[in-house]
């Protein structure tokens, strides 16, 4: 069947089977749509023994899973105790070579000695390790809600309403996937997300190597 534009108060109308399936309620003016569809009584059982049958093969697997993930835990914790007992506290003044593969730890600033961070389209700058440009737009988005309605018969009817709203996103929102109409998004942004940062990290004598760099926040 094709979809109908009706008033708010129609709805109900679905609901108590005065319409026939495939039907759509355009609840309010403020964006708000309404779509009913029917689920007969055999479906509802086959859906719901096909769960039963997904919840047992679930409940059987949990079991290898846990007393795996129960032998990682046990694993890691030799492993820190082992680390506990071997690890240097150093100074981070100078590098001393009989340290080299051994399990240091220490304590200090991250440096740099590098020149300004600049935004090449704003012209922001900063000293800072790290420079982030997050951009973001206002615009239309979608929001799905659903409700089963039991009917007499042992009919079910699905109940989905969308509503529209604004919101400030990271990125681009399509508007032309959104099941209703008439709240179109401008397109592509204007400004793109930008990062830079030092070329080297210091930590007093030591330098950084990058995999250690990454998790440097901004």
């Amino acid at each position: 069947f094709g979809k109908t534009p009706l008033k708010p108060t129609m709805a109900d109308e679905l609901l108590s089977g005065g319409l026939t399936e495939g039907y759509s309620a355009v609840a309010d003016a403020g964006g708000t749509f309404t779509d009913i569809t029917s689920q007969s009584w055999g479906s509802r059982i086959k859906e719901s023994c096909t769960n039963i049958v997904i919840g047992v093969i679930l409940f059987i697997a949990a079991f290898p899973v846990l007393f795996w993930n129960e032998g990682r835990a046990v694993q890691r914790y030799d492993t820190l105790l082992e680390g506990r007992s071997s690890v240097i506290e150093i100074s981070v003044d100078k590098i001393d070579g009989t340290n080299n593969g051994g399990l240091v730890h220490f304590s200090s600033m991250v440096t740099s000695d590098g020149a300004a961070l600049t935004d090449p389209v704003f012209g922001i700058s900063t000293q800072d390790l790290k420079f982030r440009r997050h951009v973001q737009m206002y615009q239309w988005d979608q929001s799905v809600s659903e409700r089963k309605v039991k009917q007499m018969g042992g009919k079910e009817k699905t109940v989905k309403d969308y509503s529209y709203h604004t919101t400030w996103a990271s990125n681009a929102i399509d508007s032309t996937r959104f099941k209703y109409g008439g709240h179109d998004n401008p397109g592509p942004f204007p400004f793109e997300n930008y990062f830079l940062q030092q070329e080297a990290f210091y930590v007093g004598a030591f330098e950084l190597p990058p995999e250690i760099e990454n998790y440097v926040s901004y």
